[in-house]
Parts: structure tokens; C-alpha cells; sequence
């Protein structure tokens, strides 16, 4: 049984990996291009409180150790992958806004009369063949 932990505790480690990759991602990557602020890592990594409830569950048992703490790491990612998911929620809302926001923009810049000059074709201007 010890076994079986230990192999569940790594591939947890392994999702634990991938999942900081996301969040990552997500705070260099996405937010930067939307302009949000990233998601602090107080919020990103909350907890329940106390250490007891843990004790509570596992009390009478023989791993009772091991079975606390891959309890503990499931939770842990339980509440950064909910995190995490609402953050993607943001950045999809964010996205369709900008995309909005862009339909908005004109796509040729007006521009002020102060700043161009209105250049007629009716000039004299040069005349190549009398040298004027």
C-alpha cells in the first residue's frame, strides 16, 4: 500500500509541474497581452486553515502519515487547478471584449487639417521642356 502511495504522490508531483506551467503561462503570457494584473500567489495558493482536519480523517489507521499528506497535495491542487480555471474564465471574457474593443477602433487614423496640406493637381509647378 505504501507503494501505491508513493506512486500517486509522484504523479501528483507531475500534475503539480504541469499546472504551475499553466499558471505560468497564464500570468506571463495571456495576461500580459490582455493588460490584466496577475493572479497573486496568496489567492493562487489558499488554504483551508488549520491542520487538523487532516489529522481527524486519518487518526486510527495504520499509513495514517502517507495518507495525510497525499490528502493534503490532492487538495492543494484541487484548489490551484479551481483557481486556475477561473482565471482562463477572465481571460475569455477579456478576450471577447478586446475583440469588441477592436471592431471599434477605426482602421485609417483620422487626422487633423493642421497636420496635412491639401496638394492640388492644377499647379504650374516644373515644366521640364521650357525649364520653369
Amino acid at each position: 500500500m505504501a507503494l501505491q502511495y508513493a506512486v500517486l504522490s509522484t504523479r501528483m508531483s507531475q500534475v503539480s509541474a504541469i499546472l504551475a506551467s499553466l499558471q505560468n503561462r497564464d500570468d506571463n503570457i495571456y495576461r500580459t497581452i490582455f493588460e490584466a494584473e496577475p493572479i497573486a500567489d496568496n489567492i493562487r495558493k489558499a488554504g483551508y486553515g488549520g491542520t487538523d482536519r487532516y489529522k481527524k480523517i486519518w487518526k486510527d489507521t495504520k499509513n495514517s502519515a502517507l495518507m495525510e499528506n497525499t490528502t493534503k497535495k490532492l487538495d492543494a491542487i484541487s484548489r490551484q487547478l479551481y483557481v486556475q480555471s477561473k482565471s482562463f474564465d477572465e481571460i475569455i471574457s477579456l478576450a471577447k471584449n478586446k475583440e469588441k474593443m477592436m471592431t471599434c477602433i477605426p482602421a485609417i487614423q483620422p487626422v487633423k487639417k493642421t497636420q496635412c496640406t491639401i496638394v492640388s493637381g492644377l499647379d504650374i509647378g516644373f515644366i521640364p521642356f521650357i525649364r520653369l
